[in-house]
């Protein structure tokens, strides 16, 4: 099993505040490898919901109902943070020690990590300035 750590971090470098922030996280090839960290579940319960909550201040939730679906489909996470406080100038919002893991069992020989932010002022989205690409 091949396991990578990270964070996804972004950061306001313009003038105004930046609000409702998206981060879409595409691993792909689809089905190869799966993310997890610290999500709140849409439809988990009240105890476990506010165990992650009170773990971090940056607890993250999926923006989609059917985000299982979306996963296989398109290798797509899209995520949230759990509280939606706009980004001031200078300051970062970060999707910590998330993990991407790759079963044994999958037939790829190589995965890549494809970040993109998106918010009411950026609808197009921006890429993240770096990606993850690996084989094996």
């Amino acid at each position: 099993e091949l396991t990578i750590i990270g964070d996804f971090i972004i950061r306001n470098h313009g003038t105004a505040p930046l609000h409702h922030l998206i981060v879409c996280l595409r691993l792909s090839p689809p089905k190869t490898a799966v993310l997890s960290g610290k999500i709140v579940l849409p439809n988990s319960g009240r105890a476990e919901q506010e165990a992650l909550i009170s773990n971090s201040a940056e607890s993250w939730t999926f923006t989609q109902e059917n985000w299982r679906e979306k996963v296989r489909q398109s290798g797509e996470y899209w995520l949230a943070p759990l509280y939606d406080v706009p980004l001031e100038p200078g300051e970062e919002r970060r999707f910590s020690q998330f993990e991407i893991t790759v079963p044994p069992s999958s037939n790829a020989r190589s995965l890549t990590v494809d970040g993109f932010v998106y918010c009411a002022e950026l609808p197009k989205g921006v890429p993240a300035a770096n990606h993850i690409a690996i084989q094996w």
